[in-house]
């Protein structure tokens, strides 16, 4: 534990500073509302209204509240096909399409193949079955497998001009990630080593471990980056355990990786790129936590404690070898960094964690930098306009409304709404609300209940909205019913 007491004085100052641009409790929770509302709603519309078994998340820095209003980061999702990925034949079902995971001695790791099964019969299609498919490929011992390029024609032909290709993302904006992929509900083997490797204990705790076990496997369209048969591999993914070991970190430790983020994208982005990622400083802090003892994370202790994580990915870049948490036998530096670039970094890196606030009071990323510079003796009094605390909440607050007001307007009633009729239009409305309604109180759960109560709200808004318009045009008076609205 530190105990150098200017440290304590400067990590005050640093928390202090990432609570003024927004890095609170109760602004974290509020970015992870709104994007799980988001979430639950889009997927409960879709399986009811679009009669899909598909399912989308979101995953990274906005779904986690990792993530600050300067830091501008991407959106990322995925969208899990409703085809099922089997570990085993005994697993087969009658009726449907299902795949099956294939791996070897000389499968490259944290990577599978995909071998299509028939769906009458617990048996591999055969070539005779898909000659006219060219999303298949058969390898050397007549195994149909699926090739991670499946969808790449179709969003080529939906994004056209717009259509950004980044890693395993597909999408029309470069400020989202959509990543489509399959989903297995068992943990493959080389994804149960958080549970199986020995650990302090303290963390992460067993009631988070017990929702880990039940979370299952995706495989994302993305092959090795070192192998001769890349279009035919899939990577393994265990985004759902990432999220929940997220979810599970106070604010405290959300600060520190905030940091590390900053100082990623302010000193390491313009020499490395991305290639250096967000996930190798976000595995860092897993192990960190995992390491070091729970007391240490301190509001009082919080440069230190960003010095651990750096110690952490420092000893990693000497080692030549990044450890994935929740994988075995993956390496993170493979396909991203070069051997001879890792002793720069880790010179960077030894000298960042040695002089680190002269690295903070220089990022422009938020205007942290100048935050801790007006709170310091170093300031020399001179006035440093910057927005207040209140201001950036207010506008975390909005963006949050923002994605919310999103996510009702993608839902089919909106999307096809026609407004040139505007008694159709309120026909339109009070129908979706009485329908919304009756699933909502009929579904006897409480899994309804946050994000379809807040959505019959904005129905009657709407409705109330329209109709007190309607009677200002009409110059007649708003109704009672219509406040009642």
């Amino acid at each position: 534990m530190d105990r150098n007491p200017e440290n304590h004085v400067l990590s005050l100052r640093l928390s202090r500073v990432f609570e003024d641009i927004g890095v609170t409790g109760q602004m974290v929770n509020r970015r992870r509302r709104t994007w799980l509302a988001t979430e639950k709603f889009n997927n409960v519309v879709r399986h009811f209204f679009e009669n899909t078994t598909r399912t989308k998340y979101t995953f990274g820095s906005q779904s986690e509240g990792s993530t600050t209003l300067g830091m501008n980061s991407d959106v990322d999702m995925l969208d899990c096909k409703s085809t099922p990925v089997l570990i085993d034949l005994t697993e087969w079902k009658p009726g449907r399409d299902c795949l099956l995971v294939l791996k070897n001695e000389n499968s490259p790791p944290q990577h599978c193949n995909l071998q299509l099964i028939r769906p009458d019969l617990p048996m591999p299609i055969t070539l005779d079955l898909v000659q006219d498919r060219v999303d298949v490929e058969v390898d050397g011992e007549g195994k149909v497998l699926l090739k991670n390029t499946n969808w790449d024609p179709y969003f080529k032909r939906l994004y056209r001009d717009e259509y950004v290709q980044q890693g395993p993302s597909r999408s029309g904006s470069k400020n989202i990630d959509i990543v489509n992929a399959y989903h297995c509900f068992s943990l493959l083997e080389e994804c149960q080593i958080l549970f199986k490797r020995p650990r302090p204990g303290h963390w992460p705790r067993p009631a988070v471990m017990t929702q880990a076990k039940a979370t299952g496997t995706f495989l994302i369209p993305q092959g090795h980056a070192e192998s001769h048969y890349p279009k035919i591999e899939w990577r393994f993914s265990t985004s759902i355990i990432e999220r929940l070991l997220m979810f599970d970190l106070d604010t405290i430790k959300l600060k520190v990786y905030i940091c590390l983020k900053m100082l990623r994208k302010t000193y390491f982005k313009p020499i490395v790129g991305d290639r250096l990622s967000t996930f190798h400083f976000k595995t860092a802090l897993l192990f960190t936590i995992e390491t070091y003892p729970p007391e240490i994370w301190q509001e009082h202790n919080l440069v230190q404690c960003v010095i651990y994580c750096l110690t952490t990915l420092e000893r990693w870049c000497r080692m030549s070898h990044c450890p994935h948490y929740t994988i075995s036998g993956v390496d993170l530096f493979v396909g991203k960094l070069k051997r001879f670039e890792l002793p720069r970094i880790a010179t960077i890196l030894l000298d960042m964690r040695e002089n680190l606030m002269v690295y903070v009071v220089h990022i422009e990323m938020d205007q942290l930098g100048k935050r801790m510079l007006r709170l310091s003796e170093t300031s020399c009094g001179l006035p440093i306009a910057l927005p207040t605390r209140h201001e950036n909440i207010l506008s975390i607050v909005m963006t949050c409304f923002h994605n919310l007001l999103t996510g009702f307007l993608t839902e089919p009633f909106f999307y096809n709404l026609n407004t040139s009729n505007i008694s159709r239009f309120l026909d339109d409305c009070k129908l979706d609300a009485m329908y919304t309604y009756m699933l909502f109180t009929q579904d006897g759960t409480s899994y309804f209940s946050d994000v379809f109560g807040l959505y019959i709200k904005f129905l009657s808004s709407t409705l109330a909205t329209t109709l007190a318009s309607r009677c200002i045009e009409l110059q007649q008076p708003i109704t009672a019913k219509v406040y009642n609205l």
